[in-house]
């Protein structure tokens, strides 16, 4: 486990660390090209399962107070009597994609685990190690799918009933009774909560649900970082928020469609039902056993009552429990899918999705995917490829008569620029040409990197096991980024060079290696596309060099 980090730096590391490798390099070539360099500048349980224990009441979770209530005429004052020990209740309800532990103390859940049987996948955390701790999205945390209502404490609800499927509590306050039901359904559960007045009271109910950092990935070498948001969709429009952005502001919006939290690979999600407002928010939390801190951001969504004695409210909503694919999302509710955030090359990112999906039904292998949709997107830019690699062969054909011009301007930079460039235009060079491909390739990179931060067909799925378990780690070995290192290097011997200059000699010595740090971080399935393409690019340069080099017939 990392030590903690601020989320908004943590988050854009590794995306600066790609953009500036990628643009250097560019710029590099483009730059050596037009001029001389200067001298000097828990697994599911098998079956349903029910639980006692006692222990002693707790005090209830902090809650605003949001509502007014009619009091009754005020009795006798007389002795409290004494605290009865709270038996907490637990019922475990599961199926093929879900297994959610709900208790008495809150009637609420306290460990939502998601599983994919029909695949045999278990979503564990980040890491390499078989034993490390599966993914629980509730965590016993008091707002995670809290029901906060004055006079209501977590000690007040009692398990009345229990299925396989479903579980209902109920409780009072001084002037209303309650009654939560949970109904384990095809996404999650289906929540149904009744409130009924014994006399005239009016106030809100509140219902949140939270997520805390795991505190995963997000340094120069854990990989891409796991941050928690707090979400409310409107109907139109998604408002999700970092942890850092929330100890700045916390947005409050009306009549929400949507709320909840989510991680970059899972969500949870109340719908609105009848709501008639919702806040986003963050605290500070600590791990058990630990002395960490950390952020837990948190969705609120309230609805306000006003009830004659006798009359009855029902706030009725589904809390979705998904693993964030793509498809699935896209079945359940289209707009569940804004919660999957593939950054600005979106456009690009979808349908590589859906491409990465479709190889992997062919050969179910997501690192056997990214080597066919190298392949793929090599061959939809083999013209272009091809014309740079031939303006690429006529710039080392002119390289003895541009190395004369520089000597014999050598005094005159300014006259030596205009040199170049009229022999360039001569000779039909582009000195650009050899950047386009690399251009080209920045928004496939970007977004493969942002598929397999978001991307849970991914999440988890191995290349070549005992090696590379997960493509969304970086590789645990380095031996990818060493190899593409090396590769790197041999791609530099078969291109042109630019200066006679030691220094910029150096510099392009010195890039393979550059660039081999930069990849140790990078998640592997992405390591793994720039090396294919990588190779690829040599076989294609080494063939049109030896094309070019035949005499014309």
């Amino acid at each position: 486990m990392s030590e903690f980090r601020d989320p908004a730096q943590k988050q854009a590391e590794n995306k600066r660390m790609m953009l500036a490798m990628a643009v250097s390099m560019a710029v590099l070539m483009l730059w050596n090209s037009l001029f001389p360099p200067p001298v000097a500048e828990p697994q599911p349980p098998a079956e349903p399962a029910v639980a006692e224990q006692t222990q002693a009441a707790p005090s209830a979770p902090a809650a605003e107070p949001s509502s007014e209530t009619t009091p009754a005429p005020a009795p006798a004052a007389e002795q409290a009597p004494p605290a009865v020990a709270f038996k907490e209740q637990t019922v475990t309800l599961e199926d093929h994609q879900r297994s959610v532990t709900l208790s008495s103390l809150g009637a609420q859940p306290t460990a939502v685990t998601l599983v994919d049987r029909a695949h045999g996948k278990i979503y564990r955390e980040p890491g390499t190690e078989e034993d490390r701790p599966v993914v629980d999205l509730a965590q016993g945390r008091p707002d995670f799918a809290a029901l906060s209502l004055e006079g209501l404490t977590p000690t007040s609800w009692s398990q009345t009933q229990a299925t396989e499927r479903s579980v209902t509590y109920r409780a009072q306050t001084p002037t209303l009774d309650l009654k939560r039901t949970w109904n384990l359904s095809e996404h999650g559960l289906e929540h149904l909560l009744e409130v009924t007045a014994r006399q005239t009271t009016q106030g809100a109910a509140a219902l949140s649900l939270s997520m805390a950092d795991p505190l995963l990935g997000g340094s120069m070498f854990s990989g891409p970082p796991d941050l928690p948001r707090s979400l409310c969709h409107s109907g139109e429009e998604l408002t999700a928020e970092f942890a850092s952005d929330l100890k700045d502001e916390q947005p409050k919006l009306d009549k929400p469609y949507l709320f909840g939290v989510d991680r970059n690979f899972f969500a949870v999600v109340f719908t609105g039902g009848d709501a008639q407002g919702c806040s986003l928010s963050v605290r500070n939390g600590a791990p058990e056993g630990s002395g960490e801190t950390l952020d837990v951001v948190v969705a609120q969504a309230t609805k306000r009552f006003k009830l004659s004695a006798g009359q009855s409210m029902t706030w009725n909503n589904t809390l979705y429990l998904l693993p964030k694919s793509d498809d699935l999302l896209g079945s359940v509710d289209p707009k569940l899918r804004d919660t999957i955030d593939f950054g600005i090359f979106k456009f690009i990112a979808q349908p590589m999705l859906w491409l990465l999906t479709f190889y992997f039904s062919l050969l179910g292998n997501y690192g056997l995917a990214i080597i066919l949709l190298t392949f793929t997107v090599k061959l939809l830019l083999w013209p272009i490829t091809d014309m740079s690699f031939r303006s690429m062969a006529r710039m080392k054909e002119i390289q003895p008569e541009l190395t004369a011009l520089r000597e014999k301007y050598k005094a005159d930079k300014q006259m030596l620029a205009q040199k170049q460039m009229e022999m360039f235009k001569e000779r039909g060079v582009n000195p650009a040409g050899g950047c386009l491909p690399m251009l080209l390739q920045i928004p496939v990179w970007f977004a493969l990197y942002s598929t397999l931060r978001v991307a849970v067909e991914l999440y988890g799925s191995p290349f070549i096991p005992g090696w590379l378990d997960d493509l969304t780690l970086a590789d645990p070995f380095y031996i990818l980024p060493v190899v593409l290192g090396v590769v790197f290097f041999m791609q530099q011997k078969l291109q042109p060079q630019m200066s006679d200059n030691p220094q910029q000699q150096m510099i392009m010595k010195v890039m393979p290696v550059m660039m081999t740090v930069f990849m140790i971080a990078l998640p592997s399935g992405l390591v793994i596309y720039i090396l294919v393409n990588t190779i690829l690019g040599i076989g294609h340069q080494y063939y049109a060099i030896k094309r070019d080099a035949q005499p014309a017939t």
